[in-house]
């Protein structure tokens, strides 16, 4: 999280209520599979969760012209070594 925050990826103030909250979305996410009615939730629910807490942070939402499994990875920050 915090590593996120130096480089620009996450915009958090504090990296401790981030974490938590991040925390919390994963714990309601996992009520929410492992509940009797986990089929209405959908086979994405876990693909929308992670979508959400990226944004919660600070991420840009995804556009339409970007497949959905390279939202993630082409936010990552390039590193020089």
């Amino acid at each position: 999280m915090e590593k996120g925050n130096a480089s620009g990826r996450f915009q958090v103030d504090s990296p401790l209520v981030a974490l938590s909250a991040v925390d919390g979305s994963l714990l309601g996410l996992l009520q929410l599979k492992s509940s009797a009615r986990s089929e209405e939730s959908g086979p994405g629910a876990d693909e929308q969760m992670a979508e959400l807490i990226l944004r919660m942070l600070g991420s840009p939402p995804r556009t339409p012209t970007r497949s959905p499994g390279a939202r993630c990875r082409s936010r990552r920050p390039r590193t020089t070594s």
